[in-house]
């Protein structure tokens, strides 16, 4: 290989994600005028999605694609087992948690800053 990575996206693809993220982040800052009302809406969305979401998201993944390789081995399906099963249920709680948590919170700073301008 160039020394290049394997991973890299086309430019096209890497303009289309970050161009519309680069826009409405620079139409936000022109539009409010609190950082206030900035950093509580950061607050309320990046802090549930890194505390909760992610890592549950993260778990999930792992444990599904450890399954999925243990189970030619083994000839049982992961997904079958009771075992398997059961440490499922925390993660997907604080997944559930954390998205529901994630959008009471940002409605509320959202409502907050309507009603405070």
């Amino acid at each position: 290989m160039d020394g290049e990575s394997s991973l890299e996206m086309p430019l096209s693809r890497h303009l289309g994600l970050t161009m519309p993220l680069f826009l409405a982040t620079v139409g936000l800052a022109l539009l409010v005028k609190s950082l206030g009302v900035v950093l509580e809406l950061t607050g309320a969305f990046g802090a549930t999605m890194v505390a909760f979401v992610l890592p549950a998201a993260a778990t999930l993944k792992i444990r599904r694609d450890a399954e999925e390789a243990v189970a030619p081995i083994t000839g049982v399906s992961g997904g079958r087992r009771r075992a398997a099963q059961e440490p499922q249920r925390l993660p997907i709680f604080l997944l559930a948690f954390g998205v529901v948590m994630g959008l009471t919170a940002t409605v509320q700073s959202i409502n907050g800053a309507i009603n405070n301008s």
